[in-house]
């Protein structure tokens, strides 16, 4: 090779490593995914996603509570039934005070003073004291044994005794001295709520009154033995009014009346001159001789307070107060 070929290789040579000596350095290459930090990004970094729709979701209010107002009673219900006329009964632990005026049936007999109280299942004890002030005895049952829907059904019985020594007001005294008297009404009775507001009653009640005893006056004495048989029904529509009233129509219709008697009788014509002898029969009564017709309200002044009023009409009402046409009144308290 020539000299001067040698020289401008070796010159081509240096200009090249001077070039390759004061160049800039590359960029360094990118780290590898495997190179990153394995440590998890802090919530700052990288907050959670929330979807749109979440997001914009306004907080649930909680339910609204009503208050628990009771409503108010009806005069159907257990606890305030009428127990007069009817086949239902007391509820259990539940006391009855009540002042009735002119009442026809024998536990009502021109005035009660009477209390009531329920046994449960059904059962219902009484007694008037009215009755027991003036010197009869006067106690009162029931049984509601059939009490399902909207019928009813119970038997019952009203006992009234009267011994004429007991009496303390005078003329009672002076009629009954000498005698005793046994009423044993037996009733049984039903009763079907037709509707809220339409109620019917049926009661069928045999009755057997004993008297005996010896009544003497000036001049007259009799020694009697009498008893007193009675069959008759009680049909009866109850109106209920705005589930606080009942308008009632009933009747008592006696089907059957008989009195069998045998009494002795002795007549002194002067003195010590006695005739006597003895008297047989049988009496009996047709029904417009004993029918009766009540018409009576019946209201729940408040949850434990009841008010009545009725007029009755009949020949039994004429017997017993000389006037076709009395009123009967009545309050109750129930707790």
């Amino acid at each position: 090779m020539a000299p001067r070929t040698l020289v401008r290789s070796f010159l081509a040579l240096l200009l090249l490593l001077a070039r390759s000596a004061f160049a800039e350095p590359l960029p360094a290459a990118p780290e590898s995914q495997s190179s990153e930090r394995t440590d998890p990004p802090s919530a700052a970094e990288n907050p959670p996603l929330v979807p749109p729709a979440e997001a914009s979701t306004p907080a649930t209010l909680p339910p609204v509570v009503e208050p628990n107002i009771n409503p108010l009673p009806r005069i159907t219900d257990a606890a305030y039934r009428d127990t007069r006329l009817s086949a239902y009964a007391l509820p259990a632990r539940t006391f009855s005070f009540g002042v009735k005026l002119l009442g026809l049936t024998s536990e009502e007999m021109f005035a009660s003073l009477g209390f009531q109280y329920g046994l449960g299942k059904g059962v219902q004890v009484g007694a008037n004291l009215a009755h027991m002030g003036l010197g009869l005895l006067n106690l009162s049952g029931k049984w509601t044994f059939f009490d399902k829907g909207p019928v009813a059904v119970a038997v019952g019985v009203d006992p009234i005794f009267v011994n004429g020594d007991w009496l303390w007001i005078v003329r009672m005294k002076q009629l009954f001295a000498g005698i005793d008297t046994l009423l044993l009404p037996v009733q049984v009775s039903a009763s079907v709520l037709a509707t809220p507001w339409l109620q019917f009653d049926l009661s069928a009640r045999y009755m057997a009154g004993i008297i005996t005893g010896n009544v003497a006056t000036t001049n007259i004495g009799i020694d009697a033995d009498l008893t007193a048989h009675e069959f008759a029904l009680f049909p009866a529509v109850r109106f209920h009014l705005l589930g606080r009233s009942t308008l009632m129509v009933g009747a008592t219709l006696p089907l059957y009346r008989a009195a069998p008697a045998a009494a002795e009788v002795e007549v002194e014509l002067a003195p010590g001159v006695i005739a006597g002898g003895t008297l047989d029969g049988t009496k009996t009564k047709s029904l417009d001789q004993t029918y009766r017709i009540e018409v009576g309200i019946r209201s729940m002044v408040t949850r434990r307070v009841f008010l009545e009023f009725g007029l009755n009409f009949g020949a039994q009402v004429e017997f017993l107060y000389g006037s076709p046409v009395y009123p009967r009144l009545g309050v109750e308290a129930r707790f």
